[in-house]
């Protein structure tokens, strides 16, 4: 195996049940991670224009879901 071609999904579905569990170190690196994919579905807008377009849209709805809401999950209403 070629060294860095590990797979890292792993450290993806540990930071979203760290936003379950209202961790927020793991709310910040999923925030990164969107923006980070939103930089990089801007480089294909050539090439699938409306791909890249609703991958932006969706990166943006979770950076802004758990930036404005994700400190809200644990007060009560």
């Amino acid at each position: 195996m070629v060294s860095g071609s590990e797979p890292r999904g792993g450290r993806w579905v540990l930071a979203g049940f760290g936003i379950f569990a209202r961790n927020q170190l793991a709310r910040w690196f999923r925030v990164a991670v969107a923006a980070v994919n939103r930089i990089a579905a801007l480089t294909s807008i050539e090439a699938y224009p409306f791909w890249a377009l609703v991958i932006v849209g969706i990166d943006v709805l979770v950076i802004y879901g758990l930036a404005a809401y994700g400190d809200r999950l644990g007060t009560p209403a």
